[in-house]
C-alpha cells in the first residue's frame, strides 16, 4: 500500500523521526508533512517521465482560430493536470505553448504527457522512492534543525534521483531526469 502516510512515515524514518498516524494526528510531523506534501509531491512527479504520471488524451480544439501561425487552438488537459509533452518531437514545428493554450497546426490533436497523478496506489515503486526522497530532505531542517542532516539527505535525493527514473523507465529509453525533447512546465 502506497497511501501518503505510509510515504510520510518513510521519509520520517530516513530523518530519525517517529511515524504518525494520520496527517491529521496534531504532531509537529503531521502538521509540517500536511502543509508540504501536495506541493512536494506534485515536485517529485516533475523531477523524471515517471511512468505512473503519463497520460494520454484526444484534445479538442476550442473553436477559437489563432491570428497567425496556427490554424487550431486547445485549451490544457486539466484532468489530470499538465506538467510537460512527452514525445513531442514529431510536433516540434507544429505547436506551441503560450498564455494556458496549446497552438498547433494539427487536428484531431493527440498529447502525452507528463501529469499530476493523485492516485498514490499508481505511483510505482522509483516515483514512490523519489517522493520519499525528496520529502525526506525537503522536512529534514524544519524537524531536526540539522543542516548537515538536510544536506545530506538533498545529496542522496539527487544520486537517486537519476537511478530511479532509469528503473522506472525500463526498456523504453524515457528514463532521462526531465526527458523529452519539448520540456514545457507550465507551472514555472
Amino acid at each position: 500500500m502506497t497511501s501518503k502516510v505510509a510515504i510520510a512515515n518513510l521519509a520520517l524514518t530516513y530523518v530519525g523521526q517517529s511515524p504518525i498516524t494520520s496527517l491529521e494526528d496534531g504532531t509537529e510531523s503531521a502538521i509540517t508533512i500536511k502543509a508540504i506534501y501536495d506541493s512536494v509531491a506534485e515536485s517529485a512527479m516533475s523531477d523524471a517521465d515517471w511512468s505512473g504520471c503519463v497520460f494520454r488524451q484526444k484534445l479538442t480544439s476550442t473553436g477559437n482560430t489563432p491570428v497567425f501561425d496556427y490554424a487550431y487552438e486547445y485549451n490544457l488537459p486539466t484532468d489530470p493536470s499538465f506538467v510537460r509533452f512527452l514525445n513531442s518531437d514529431k510536433y516540434d514545428d507544429q505547436l506551441r505553448l503560450e498564455g494556458g493554450f496549446i497552438y498547433a497546426n494539427v487536428s484531431p490533436f493527440y498529447v502525452r504527457y507528463i501529469g499530476i497523478q493523485t492516485d498514490t496506489e499508481k505511483y510505482g515503486v522509483y516515483l514512490r522512492d523519489n517522493l520519499v526522497n525528496r520529502l525526506a530532505y525537503t522536512l529534514c531542517y524544519h524537524i531536526t534543525g540539522l543542516q548537515s542532516m538536510a544536506s545530506a539527505r538533498y545529496n542522496i535525493w539527487s544520486r537517486e534521483l537519476p537511478l530511479l527514473a532509469r528503473k522506472d523507465a525500463g526498456n523504453n529509453q524515457r528514463g532521462k531526469v526531465n526527458g523529452g525533447k519539448l520540456l514545457i512546465n507550465v507551472r514555472q
